[in-house]
């Protein structure tokens, strides 16, 4: 495997289920990093990782860390399976939503300890904004994104993921995200679903997390990236720490580009995707994209 054309992504909320990780617990480097987060975090999340419910797993302070761990441990299993660094296995790095910390993690801006407590920062941050809130998230599929946009100006919500062709995500407060789909099916949207979310994530409906999270952000001292991520926000390659913390702080309330995601590692000669963690939603995305790129998931050993 060449770093000059290939990228290793990391999943976000809704990759998770009930067993994950659990093959790499039966590796020596993915019981030490396993057993360092229920130490680090003071709970069993490696329990809930491997025996559920999924309905606990799917709590977003759960699902979150186990998605964040489980990247990890994939991304470090595959190194030592490789005998490389991640300098030599990789050109970028990205993550989608929460997948972004996975990516910075293993691009050392900060270490896998201190994105533990970050996430689990985040998480119930979010988790806090949804307490009160009437938000929801619906999907749109096969309609343009400026269509979308357009039933997203319309009834006041917003495009939280821009997710493939075909596929944009919108939240904001329930009864415009109930609007928005009947709009979106008139503007010939082949299906406008409402997800099972708790709240309106990447929207301003989440102004209150993103504010706690700032705080988080700016008090930990982080590293410039050894290998460039894709971030989110912008869908551009970003190493200095001063643009990462300014992304990660957009991020709450921001928009998931990961059609620009997508375009850019095209542009910049990504012919192979690993999906390291849980799941293969990304590889599906890319796949979507474009068809003729080498689309490797690396879940399981």
């Amino acid at each position: 495997m060449s770093n000059q054309n290939a990228t290793i992504v990391f999943p976000g909320q809704g990759s998770q289920k009930v067993g994950m990780a659990q093959q790499f617990y039966t590796t020596q480097i993915g019981k030490q990093l396993i057993d360092k987060a229920d130490e680090v975090l003071g709970r069993k999340i490696s329990t809930i990782m491997f025996e559920g419910p999924q309905e606990d797993l799917n709590q977003t302070n759960n699902a979150q860390l186990a998605l964040f761990i489980t990247g990890f441990v994939a991304c470090e299993v595959l190194k030592h399976e490789e005998g490389k660094e991640i300098i030599d296995l990789a050109k970028y790095l990205a993550g989608h939503s929460l997948g972004e910390y996975t990516a910075l993690a293993q691009a050392g801006v900060f270490s896998f300890e201190e994105g533990l407590r970050l996430v689990d920062k985040r998480a119930k941050a979010m988790f806090n904004a949804t307490q009160n809130a009437t938000g929801s998230m619906a999907a749109i599929l096969n309609l343009d994104i400026e269509k979308v946009q357009e039933v997203a100006k319309n009834t006041n919500t917003v495009v939280a993921n821009n997710n493939t062709i075909g596929q944009v995500v919108i939240s904001g407060e329930k009864d415009n995200i109930v609007k928005a789909c009947e709009l979106a099916k008139e503007a010939g949207a082949k299906r406008a679903i409402e997800l099972p979310v708790s709240g309106a994530f990447h929207s301003p409906l989440m102004q209150s997390a993103a504010d706690e999270m700032a705080a988080h952000i700016d008090a930990l001292e982080m590293q410039d990236a050894i290998v460039p991520v894709v971030m989110n926000v912008t869908g551009k390659a970003v190493s200095d720490v001063a643009t990462i913390k300014q992304n990660m702080k957009a991020q709450i309330t921001g928009s998931v580009q990961w059609v620009e995601t997508m375009q850019f590692m095209q542009e910049n000669d990504i012919t192979t995707v690993t999906e390291c963690g849980a799941g293969n939603v990304l590889c599906g995305l890319f796949k979507k994209f474009n068809k003729e790129l080498t689309l490797n998931n690396f879940t399981t050993i």
